[in-house]
């Protein structure tokens, strides 16, 4: 790689374990507790991170807000 794009990505989910159990079913390796927090392994992910996670992240919209109003982040 180039140092070009994103590199990584942390989605929201309602349930990490479920959606680990999806994520295994479609054939993807997975890294990290499953539990709470974990990422699809870089080499299926084209060599970016993409992490799942159900912990709420201060400053972060809420979960299923649709990004609808601009997130406050802490100063």
């Amino acid at each position: 790689r180039e140092g070009r794009g994103i590199d990584c990505l942390t989605f929201k989910v309602k349930s990490a374990e479920t959606a680990a159990t999806y994520l295994r079913g479609k054939g993807f390796e997975l890294v990290g507790d499953t539990a709470t927090r974990f990422a699809i392994i870089p080499r299926q992910a084209q060599e970016r991170l993409i992490y799942f996670t159900e912990n709420e992240v201060p400053g972060y919209p809420a979960l299923g807000s649709k990004l609808l109003e601009p997130a406050q982040f802490p100063a």
